[in-house]
Order: C-alpha cells, then sequence, then structure tokens
C-alpha cells in the first residue's frame, strides 16, 4: 500500500508513546516492526491509540481497576461503562500512559472495518484475519498487541446475520479472549452492556466491566480552567459546573467543557474573559425545555 504525505498512520508511528521510556521511544518502530506491518495492511481499521489529554485530572480508582486488569495474567480485557462524557476513553489511557509494559495498544475503528463489505462474509472474512494475525504475533512473541474499542458494543452487532448464518465480531473473538490471545479493552454505556453481555454469561466472564460515575464536581472545575488556559479563573469555572446540572442529557466533565468552551468562544468575539452572564447565555441554548 503507497504512503501519502499526509497519511495519519505514519503521522502516529513517527509520534512518541507516552508509555515508553525515552531510549525506546527513539527506535521503537524498528525495533517491533510487526506493529508497524499491521497497521500498514490495516491503515484505515487500526491505528495507535496515543496518550490521555493533558487537561485530564483524577480519576485514579477507576484507571488503577483497569491498570490491574491489565495486569492480570489471564483474560486481562475488561470494559468502561458509564454515561457518555465521563472520560472513559480517557481513563483508558491514563491507565495504559502509567503501566510498565511493552505491550502495543492500538485502536479498532469498526466504522472503517465495517466500510466497503458489500457481500455477506466480507465483514467476517476481514475480521478473522486481523484476529488471527494478532492472536499469532502474541504467542510468539514477549510483546503483545492489545486492541481498545470504543463503542465496544457494536462489536455484537457487527456482522451477524440469522438468515445468512454469519456471526458478530464479538462471537468471533470470543475462543480468543477465553484462552488470552487477544486483549481487548473497551468503552460503552450500561444499556448497552446489559443488552448485549450481561445476557451472555460466558462473555460477561471475560469482559469483566469497570463502572464509571459522573465527575465530582472539585475535579471537573479544576479540568475547565486547565481547558481554558487563563481565560476563566477558578471562580467562573466552577459557576460552570455548578449550571451543567442543569444540563441533564450530557455528563461531567464533557458537559462543563461544552459550556466553558461555548462561553469562552463568545467573550472571545468581543475581546474579553467570560462571566456568569456568559455561562447563562449559552446555557440558555443547550436546556431542554420542560426537561
Amino acid at each position: 500500500m503507497q504512503s501519502t504525505k499526509n497519511d495519519p498512520m505514519e503521522i502516529a508511528a513517527k509520534a512518541p508513546v507516552p508509555f515508553k521510556t525515552p531510549k525506546e521511544r527513539s527506535d521503537w518502530i524498528n525495533q517491533y516492526s510487526y506493529a508497524k506491518k499491521l497497521c500498514e495492511a490495516h491503515r484505515t481499521i487500526l491505528s495507535f491509540l496515543g496518550g490521555p489529554s493533558p487537561i485530564f485530572e483524577g480519576r485514579e480508582d477507576e484507571v488503577e481497576a483497569v491498570r490491574q486488569s491489565l495486569s492480570k495474567m489471564r483474560m486481562r480485557n475488561c470494559v468502561l461503562i458509564g454515561d457518555p462524557g465521563v472520560g472513559k476513553t480517557e481513563i483508558m489511557k491514563k491507565a495504559i500512559s502509567s503501566l510498565k509494559t511493552n505491550d502495543i495498544f492500538l485502536n479498532m475503528d469498526l466504522a472503517s472495518m465495517l466500510a466497503g463489505c458489500k457481500l455477506v462474509g466480507m465483514f467476517e472474512e476481514r475480521f478473522c484475519n486481523i484476529v488471527r494475525e494478532v492472536a499469532s504475533a502474541n504467542a510468539k512473541k514477549s510483546t503483545r498487541i492489545c486492541f481498545f474499542i470504543d463503542e465496544v458494543h457494536n462489536l455484537f452487532r457487527v456482522g451477524k446475520s440469522d438468515q445468512y448464518g454469519t456471526l458478530s465480531g464479538g462471537e468471533i473473538l470470543k475462543p480468543y479472549l477465553a484462552e488470552g490471545s487477544i486483549v481487548v479493552m473497551g468503552a460503552t454505556t450500561k444499556e448497552e452492556y446489559d443488552k448485549y453481555v450481561m445476557a451472555d454469561k460466558a462473555l460477561l466472564r471475560r469482559l469483566p466491566p469497570v463502572f464509571v460515575d459522573g465527575m465530582h464536581d472539585a475535579q471537573t472545575a479544576k479540568i475547565v480552567e486547565s481547558f481554558a488556559k487563563g481565560k476563566m479563573g477558578p471562580k467562573i469555572a466552577s459557576y460552570v459546573v455548578a449550571r451543567s446540572h442543569w444540563v441533564h442529557y450530557l455528563s461531567n466533565p464533557d458537559c462543563a467543557l461544552e459550556i466553558a468552551d461555548r462561553a469562552i468562544a463568545k467573550a472571545s468575539s468581543e475581546g474579553r474573559k467570560p462571566n456568569e452572564s456568559d455561562v447563562d447565555s449559552v446555557l440558555a441554548f443547550m436546556v431542554v425545555p420542560n426537561a
């Protein structure tokens, strides 16, 4: 496959890996050529997970729970469960960045994997090829390839057809998860986890949950203040968090960050820093009437 000048995979490959030592970062790709070849072969499907956001703070209990799951000797899989916007992906990245391991963590894009599958069985074939490659490599090398799948519940929907007798990606993965040749970490909501994982006791044993609640106000305020980069002081940041509870369809810290971003944009257009009036103004367009 020919590379392009702005190829995102090449850019990701050249970027420093945050969970490696400085010595390992310089020639990591050359030392472990398989990950490079794997990403070149499945360029639109797999990418490097990357590091956590610099503004992300707190969540130490959840991070430790994920870290313990990834440090087990058998069935190192886990699924972060929480409402949209609570920071599940950031928790996963923070846990990975603090691990003392040579494992390589790749992000699996199910949408890209499904794209172009015009015939029945094409997804199964594509998915099986990737899983077998990774399982074979993991059996031979001390450095292992691990998958992160956002919205992991989609794995149990795509590819499945009772009419044609095809399997979903989750059913294909089951034996690999049981024997530990594939490590999968995911993120989803409680409703989707109950629907697709809890209903299957064998799958539940292979994909244990780590529950994530909404973030505390004090931690959220620190994240908002860090995000604002001096454009919003601690008083306004705390006001943003207090008002964010009026938006019932979003969770913190994502909800508070959205309000802060809108308030900063409104104030910046007038050449000043945001105040409480700006926060109330943008909030009026986000609160669902009669909710």
